[in-house]
């Protein structure tokens, strides 16, 4: 990562070792949280284990989770378990990651016109 100079990174459902997620992490790269944080031990450590300003939400779609087929729509589940494994209010949870996404991605929003 780092002989590529790469800027801006996603790391997709990250399950991996922990040693490895400091160092993404430490380069300012992101870990996304899917559905599969309902059923999946390795993605709720990497969860706990990352800040929530390095945490992005997604659904993964179209992919089905455990027999269900996901929806974008199904990205409350993602934001339900990041605050539950974080212990904080949903809409912290939604408030940080939305402006994560803005510095991920060319997005903007307004703080007084979030549906939380």
């Amino acid at each position: 990562m780092k002989q590529k100079k790469i800027k801006h990174a996603v790391f997709h459902w990250y399950s991996g070792p922990d040693d490895l997620l400091d160092e993404i992490l430490s380069m300012g790269y992101f870990i996304s949280a899917t559905p599969a944080l309902v059923y999946s031990p390795s993605h709720q450590e990497a969860i706990k284990r990352a800040p929530l300003d390095r945490i992005l939400l997604e659904t993964d779609t179209p992919v089905s989770y455990q027999g269900r087929e996901a929806r974008p729509k199904d990205v409350h589940v993602s934001l339900a378990e990041v605050a539950r494994l974080k212990r904080l209010e949903p809409y912290r949870v939604a408030l940080q990651t939305m402006v994560n996404a803005s510095q991920s991605f060319p997005i903007s929003f307004h703080r007084n016109k979030i549906p939380c």
